[in-house]
Formats: C-alpha cells, sequence, structure tokens
C-alpha cells in the first residue's frame, strides 16, 4: 500500500502541485526553438573571414565536394599559380572557439555542435552554387565515373555532387530532384562495392549513411516536390 507523504500545507509529494508562475515575471520572455537550423548565408560569411578570401572558400568546397571530404596531409588546390594546403585550411577551423572541442571525437563538427562554427561540411554546402558554377565553366573536370553516374541519371554534370541541392532554388531542386535522388542512390551503391573490395575502411561507430535517404529528406524539409517527367 502507497503512504501519500503530505506537506505541512496540505499538498502531497506525488506531482508538482505548487504553481510558481507570475504573468508579469515573463513579460517579453523569448526561447530558442527546438532545433535551429544552419544559417548557410551567415556560413559563407564566416567561411571568407575566417579563410582570408572568398576564393580561398570556394577552392576548398570545390576539393571537398568533388575530391572527398575526409581531409590527407597533402591535399591542395592551387588558385593562380598559389598553392592552398588543406591541413593549413584544418588548423584554421581549429582555431574557432568551441571547435576542438566539437570534434574531439572526429574530424569534423556533429550535428549538436554550434550552428555558427565554419566546417568543411558546412563549407561545401554554402558553396554549392560556385562549386556548381566552376563545373559549369569548365574550371575544374568531374570524375568521369562521377560524370557517368550524373548522365545515367539524367544529372546535369554541374550539379553532380551531393551537397549541389544546397545551391539550388526550388524551381531547379523541383526539376532536377528525382535526378538528384537517382545520383545519391548511385553514390551509395558505389560505396557499397568499395567498402566490399575493401578499398574503403569502415568509420568507426554509427551506421552508414543513406545518402538517397538525405537526399530525399532534404526535399522534404524544403517542401519540394519533384517533378516526374
Amino acid at each position: 500500500m502507497v503512504c501519500l507523504i503530505k506537506h505541512q500545507n496540505g499538498m502531497d509529494t506525488k506531482y508538482a502541485s505548487l504553481n510558481l508562475y507570475s504573468s508579469s515575471d515573463f513579460d517579453e520572455f523569448e526561447v530558442c526553438d527546438r532545433s535551429i537550423s544552419v544559417d548557410y548565408p551567415a556560413i559563407k560569411v564566416s567561411s571568407v573571414d575566417l579563410l582570408d578570401s572568398a576564393q580561398i572558400a570556394i577552392g576548398v568546397a570545390v576539393k571537398c565536394c568533388l575530391r572527398g571530404k575526409n581531409v590527407k596531409p597533402d591535399d591542395y588546390f592551387i588558385i593562380k599559380k598559389t598553392k592552398y594546403m588543406m591541413q593549413v585550411v584544418m588548423e584554421k577551423l581549429a582555431t574557432q572557439e568551441g571547435y576542438k572541442e566539437a570534434a574531439a571525437d572526429r574530424n569534423t563538427i556533429g550535428k549538436g555542435s554550434s550552428k555558427k562554427l565554419v566546417s568543411i561540411s558546412r563549407i561545401c554546402r554554402a558553396f554549392a552554387p560556385e562549386v556548381s558554377s566552376m563545373i559549369r565553366d569548365n574550371k575544374v573536370k568531374l570524375e568521369q565515373e562521377i560524370a557517368d553516374m550524373a548522365a545515367r541519371s539524367k544529372l546535369p554534370a554541374e550539379y553532380a555532387f551531393l551537397d549541389a541541392p544546397y545551391g539550388m532554388d526550388d524551381a531547379t531542386l523541383q526539376k532536377h530532384g528525382l535526378a538528384v535522388i537517382r545520383f545519391a542512390a548511385a553514390f551509395d551503391h558505389m560505396i557499397a562495392i568499395a567498402h566490399a573490395k575493401g578499398w574503403v575502411r569502415e568509420q568507426k561507430g554509427g551506421s552508414k549513411r543513406s545518402h538517397e535517404e538525405a537526399a530525399a529528406n532534404y526535399q522534404a524539409y524544403r517542401g519540394i516536390k519533384p517533378d516526374l517527367a
């Protein structure tokens, strides 16, 4: 038999019966949203400030969107005969307050980190329009396997990278939405083959990400229903 313990004022202790709320205490009250989205235009500005120029930030985005986000010590890109080492870029990212702590267990920050921090993934998304422009203007070539995947998916070559949808307006994403998803699925298949053949090391912890699912979820988040054609 459960005995209800009573306070001297007659309230029982089985629930929070004492209400301390006073309306006037909460005039102009505000609270943060459950989940705050990354402000990519703001990340673009912060990236330029952190990396010293828009050109360098674009170079980082092109390298990581088209040649991989797993940065190796000797990775680089060249702009007007000046060589920029990705290791230096990573060191600059690490100078941000809170970045080292957020990236302690991996090479980059996770979803739970401050939405204001600049990371490789956020640079890729913020500068996706510039990456598409570089491809369109033949300033950089796609790897042949990626170009073939895009062609089979009926996705224009300028959008043949996973972060491309972040640089598309609603009309463009709706037009190419199904192709984007097909391309992401082909990318998943390519990675699965690489894992099966032992070409890629398994990542520690967590489950493998489905880029196809991520592409579909992002379009749903944007409220986009892809054209069926």
